[in-house]
């Protein structure tokens, strides 16, 4: 019923999003289990592959309330909470997915790749907005050198954020 995260306490769940491809339209995920409570383990094992091109890596569920101690970090690619009645996020504690995105060259607004031969500065990801180009810095020189591509904007609604893994 009720689910505490212990302060400081630190959880961190291996796994990408880069996998995961925007959905047509959005489901309240959580009002779904909330009504299929109590779960076997069939049921919650279905709840991490919902929907095709969707793939949490977490699910946290309390069917009244969650807790979040002070400085309290769960990272995790693709993490649902949901609590029935509260869900209470304490002092300096935080949900992250930093790092949990594409791997170089990889993903939506993705930014151009060369072969560590080269010398070059791999350009910039992006995920909602512009990545910066890869350079090169010419012994002499003071200006660095174009010599990659950053990634192109990708598109966001405005509303809620995508589902896609950010690009590496």
């Amino acid at each position: 019923e009720t689910l505490s995260f212990a302060m400081d306490h630190r959880v961190e769940v291996l796994g990408t999003s880069c996998d995961n491809q925007e959905l047509p339209r959005r489901r309240d995920y959580c009002q779904e289990l909330l009504h299929s409570w109590p779960w076997s383990e069939q049921t919650l094992g279905a709840a991490l592959t919902w929907v095709d091109g969707l793939k949490f890596t977490s699910v946290i569920f309390a069917s009244k309330e969650m807790h979040m101690k002070p400085r309290t970090r769960f990272v995790s690619a693709s993490a649902l909470f949901c609590a029935g009645e509260e869900l209470n996020l304490e002092n300096a504690s935080s949900i992250l997915s930093q790092g949990k995105g594409c791997s170089a060259g990889e993903g939506d607004g993705a930014g151009e790749v060369r072969t560590h031969f080269e010398l070059c500065g791999g350009g910039g990801a992006s995920n909602l907005g512009a990545g910066g180009d890869g350079a090169l810095r010419v012994e002499g020189e003071k200006a660095l050198m174009h010599c990659a591509a950053k990634g192109f904007i990708t598109e966001w609604d405005g509303l809620s954020l995508p589902l896609t893994g950010a690009s590496g």
